[in-house]
């Protein structure tokens, strides 16, 4: 005869048992978080500190030195427009960074495989030396011992005229104004007539090269 099935029960299935454990871990788990959570709000209010989004539209309180795409003015742009510069900055060195990195990763690619031994192992030390170590570190290492150093602070820049000041916050460069527009118009003209008379005169030059065999000076032209 068929013995009958026996049923294990639930209190000694592993799979049950299992299944009630990972209930049970998930639950103490949000109830830990939503407790700290309570408690950081409660202690911050308590403080005067105020969470949440609502400073997003409060004049910010400080300046930024560089705002290419934004007009930032010190004590009417708000917090949120300091967000939307951060972005756009952030963006802009990515790409810049991004660019720099294919040139110089290629530069050294090639320079390892030269067959000139000191250039090869110049290479290949470079590489070695700023491999796997974060680029956060070479960042605080250049402000904080080249840069805080070596230069003068804000009030004592280094004046290399035409508006041009270097500190140890960073390198200043006049930022062209557009007063009107005939003016733009005129000097929009003047670079086109440049940029045409230098293919012109490169053309030029080749043409001489290959009837005279004699270089012109294109570039310092």
């Amino acid at each position: 005869m068929p013995q009958p099935e026996t049923r294990i029960p639930w209190h000694r299935d592993p799979k049950t048992r299992g299944m009630v454990f990972q209930a049970a871990a998930v639950l103490f788990f949000v109830w830990a978080l939503a407790t700290i959570a309570a408690n950081t709000i409660s202690n911050l209010e308590e403080r005067g500190i105020r969470i949440g989004l609502g400073f997003m539209t409060q004049v910010v309180p400080f300046g930024i030195g560089f705002t290419p795409f934004w007009d930032f003015k010190l004590g009417e742009s708000l917090y949120w427009e300091v967000l939307v510069i951060g972005v756009q900055n952030t963006i802009l060195v990515s790409v810049f960074g991004v660019i720099g990195a294919t040139f110089l990763g290629f530069l050294l690619g090639v320079l390892r495989l030269s067959p000139n031994w000191l250039v090869a192992k110049l290479a290949s030390a470079y590489v070695e030396f700023f491999r796997n170590v974060p680029l956060l570190l070479w960042v605080f290492f250049w402000y904080v011992a080249v840069f805080l150093p070596l230069f003068p602070p804000p009030r004592q820049s280094l004046d290399f005229g035409g508006g041009v000041f270097l500190n140890n916050e960073g390198l200043y460069l006049p930022r062209p104004l557009v007063d009107n527009a005939a003016g733009f118009a005129v000097f929009c003209v003047i670079v086109a007539a440049v940029v045409v008379g230098i293919v012109m005169l490169a053309k030029w030059a080749k043409k001489r090269q290959d009837a005279t065999g004699e270089r012109f000076p294109v570039l310092w032209a």
